[in-house]
């Protein structure tokens, strides 16, 4: 499926959620190439979180194909560094006192 996006959030995902490296494939491959590359670096990320290897292997390509349909659109703290030197993941914190 295409990601399909009007100018204003195709400009703000550039902005805050590609990475330098998928700006570069924006520039040689086009945004749909771009996006499927944010795609598989945030399904990488995630998928560590699971025990095995196999298990990391299943859900990535899972997950992936999740994020490539739109069936799930994460938070942008997903987008701008999972699979990054920052790993902070949620968009909001809470304190329990």
């Amino acid at each position: 499926m295409p990601v399909v996006l009007n100018d204003a959030a195709r400009r703000i995902a550039i902005d805050r959620y590609f990475t330098s490296e998928e700006k570069d494939v924006i520039e040689a491959l086009g945004y749909s190439m771009a996006y499927e590359n944010m795609c598989t670096r945030v399904a990488e990320a995630v998928s560590l979180a699971e025990s095995t290897p196999r298990l990391q292997t299943e859900f990535r390509a899972t997950f992936k194909h999740v994020l490539l349909e739109q069936y799930l659109i994460p938070g942008g703290r997903f987008w701008a560094n999972a699979g990054t030197h920052n790993q902070q993941f949620p968009n909001c914190f809470g304190s329990m006192g």
